[in-house]
């Protein structure tokens, strides 16, 4: 019996855990369930409130302009749309603010001619018949839309008599009768191209400015109204666009049961969640309702319940596995000597493997071994060697670095022994056929209490290929860095050789120039021009070519630069504004190589101006950041360039006009072009949008690389 409790408890004190467990999982949903409903409640509040006080101050624009026009005798076009562009500028979701006077019949005429001497040609007040404007029918007073403001996109809007339409006549009454301000159901705006959904609210003007006691004197003294369209869509989703976007928003109307918004996106939303409000709008009952966005916050239950559900179990798993194993301590003693046994065979056999395995050599040295050491199979695979052709010992092993080496080794290695610094050094080992390889050793000493070597255990690793490769490119780089200085001091002397017999030749053209400028007729004295010309334009070309290869030649440090300052400044030296052309920049401060993208920037500007087919033009400098590259742009809106020529640009002597027509030497955009590949960039053309004009793209690395012929040398 004593036996059976003793297994059974085990099992007991699992079942109670798993028990428990289950309990804390449901109190933890639940709590978590409050938590996000909690936390949506409070983000809905949020957005609805938001959205209400863009109802508010909808409705105050509307008080706003019905106070401005009962303030204003004599109300002209232009006041009223300046008045209701200050009230529109902060206020998207306004389509249009109106003015609807009240016309009786016999001043329908006056009133239409009255519209047209202010500038609207063919005013005259419509309805909609069979899907059409139409001349209106007949009736004791009109009510035509008759400023409205922004007349642009409302054009379509203006003379429409809204007294026409049953409902927005319904809505005319209601809100003559009251004073207030009302609201229509969901309606389909004349001017309206898309598809949300429009409302208009009215507010009556009264003579006087005081809205009568009685509604036979408020119909009697009924002046007109004030009109805002509202796109229902646009105030609900332009008044959130600062929150949080975790919230769906529906809006209908509660008294006709039309829909007059809602965000959700198809089958996908998710109505675990929902509250709801009704709000009075413009005397009609608006339902919001409002969700939680597939994928928010608020419908991602926590991790936590299975947290609390996987310790809880685990620890009673546990606990009963501890209870278990007291009840068969025992044979645990045994088999845990067992255990370790086969996980000791098993290091070793593991041991055994990696040094057979493995492309590093091993070697193993302990001093009370005198000169004997430990070299692993890999050891002698790596000097092409076989087990037993050498002997491994120390004086062996030292005996096979090369003589040059030595003296490093043993230094590096005392300083190892002395506690200064790790041991690791690239040195020569001589192969069984005598030839040298090169092997980067490590190693690590132990040290008895008083200092001395106890052991010191260690590997080589074949470098031979890469030591080659770098020997190799330190030879190459040097003979680069002596070709390139031959190549400036040949670019220096020929450009300067050939300047002297060129400045000879046009000074000797000024000369008889000036000595037969008497007696020239026009074709020598086009000759003689044309001859200065060639002569300038060939010293162009030289200078230029000098330019050319120089680039490259030193990779400058990338810089914190104010590249708005630098552009204006470009700008000022080519006097863009007095050619007539405006440059636009607006480059935030980078850390990037100065004196290149002066020089880049420049002669971009200056191509783009040079080349243009009109007396002024613009010019636009963007950029933006893609990965670990700058991209700078350059636009311009000149003549463009064809895209067969797309290839040949950035070639050097290549001109898209013949040089008669526009001084260059053509050698602008090669000189960019080799800047910015030297400084690890790229350069491309892309064709504008619009078809005029041409678009240069380059880049510069944010972190830009140094040069690396530069640090083989200095390695």
């Amino acid at each position: 019996m004593m036996k059976f409790k003793q297994n059974f408890a085990p099992f007991f004190c699992l079942a109670i855990g798993s028990i428990v467990s289950i309990l804390v999982f449901l109190q933890i949903e639940k709590l978590d369930t409050q938590e996000r409903r909690s936390a949506f409640d409070h983000q809905a509040d949020t957005h609805f409130s938001t959205v209400e006080e863009q109802l508010f101050a909808t409705q105050d624009i509307l008080s706003s302009l019905k106070a401005f026009i009962e303030n204003n005798d004599v109300l002209k076009r232009s006041q009223f749309d300046s008045f209701a562009k200050s009230l529109m500028s902060r206020h998207q979701d306004i389509q249009a603010l109106e003015w609807i006077p009240k016309i009786p019949h016999h001043k329908k005429l006056e009133s239409e001619q009255s519209a047209r001497n202010e500038g609207l040609e063919g005013f005259s007040i419509r309805e909609r018949k069979s899907g059409t404007l139409e001349d209106v029918a007949h009736r004791d007073y009109y009510f035509p839309v008759y400023y409205v403001y922004p007349y642009k996109n409302n054009k379509a809007a203006v003379g429409f008599d809204l007294g026409s339409n049953p409902a927005r006549l319904k809505a005319l009454e209601l809100a003559r009768d009251t004073g207030e301000i009302v609201m229509t159901r969901r309606i389909t705006l004349v001017q309206e191209e898309a598809s949300q959904a429009g409302v208009l609210m009215f507010f009556a003007l009264y003579e006087g400015g005081i809205a009568p006691a009685t509604t036979a004197e408020k119909r009697e003294n009924l002046i007109g109204f004030v009109l805002a369209v509202i796109r229902v869509g646009d105030l609900i989703e332009q008044s959130r666009a600062k929150l949080q976007p975790n919230i769906d928003f529906s809006v209908n109307d509660a008294q006709s049961q039309e829909s007059l918004h809602d965000s959700r996106q198809g089958p996908d939303s998710v109505e675990v969640f929902s509250k709801n409000y009704i709000r009075e709008v413009g005397l009609r009952k608006w339902s919001f309702d409002l969700f939680p966005k597939p994928g928010s916050a608020f419908l991602q239950k926590s991790p936590q319940k299975w947290f609390a559900l996987f310790g809880t179990f685990s620890i009673s798993l546990l606990l009963s596995l501890y209870l278990f194993l007291l009840v068969r301590s025992r044979g645990k003693i045994q088999q845990e000597v067992s255990r370790r046994t086969e996980e000791l065979a098993s290091s070793e056999q593991r041991f055994v493997l990696a040094t057979q395995g493995s492309s590093v050599g091993l070697w193993d040295w302990q001093t009370k071994d005198g000169d004997k050491e430990y070299w692993s199979p890999q050891f002698y695979k790596l000097l092409d060697y076989y087990q037993g052709d050498i002997d491994p010992t120390a004086t062996n092993f030292q005996g096979l670095i090369h003589p040059e080496d030595k003296e490093m080794t043993e230094k590096r290695l005392r300083a190892h022994i002395e506690g200064k610094q790790s041991f690791e050094v690239e040195f020569r080992l001589r192969t069984k056929n005598g030839n040298y390889k090169w092997f980067l050793g490590t190693g690590m000493a132990a040290l008895y209490d008083n200092g001395k070597l106890k052991r010191m255990v260690g590997s080589i690793q074949d470098i031979h290929g890469r030591k080659s490769a770098e020997i190799s490119i330190n030879a190459y780089a040097k003979d680069l860095k002596r070709s390139n200085a031959d190549l400036e001091h040949f670019a220096y002397v020929a450009s300067h050789d050939l300047k002297a017999p060129l400045r000879g030749i046009f000074n000797l053209a000024t000369w008889i120039e000036g000595n037969i400028k008497d007696t020239m007729d026009e074709e020598t004295e086009s000759y003689m021009s044309l001859l200065k010309n060639r002569v300038k334009r060939l010293e162009t070309l030289l200078a230029s070519l000098l330019e050319y290869s120089r680039v490259g030649q030193n990779i400058e440090e990338q810089n914190k630069t104010d590249l708005n300052e630098l552009i204006s400044g470009i700008s000022d030296l080519l006097s863009a504004s007095e050619q007539g052309f405006q440059i636009n920049h607006d480059i935030p401060n980078l850390q990037v190589p100065t004196a290149m993208l002066n020089q880049v920037f420049h002669n971009l500007i200056n191509n783009s101006m040079k080349h243009h087919d009109k007396d002024e033009g613009q010019i636009d400098l963007k950029y933006e950041a893609s990965g670990k590259e700058h991209i700078f742009s350059v636009t311009d809106d000149g003549p463009g360039i064809p895209e067969d020529m797309y290839g040949k640009v950035f070639e050097m002597f290549q001109t898209l006009r013949p040089r008669d027509e526009v001084e260059g030497s053509g050698m602008g955009l090669a000189i960019v072009k080799k800047l910015v590949n030297c400084h690890d960039g790229k350069i491309w053309l892309e064709k504008n949008s619009d078809s005029h004009g041409t678009t240069v793209k380059f880049t510069v690395p944010m972190e830009q690389k140094l040069n690396q012929i530069e640090e083989a040398l200095d390695g």
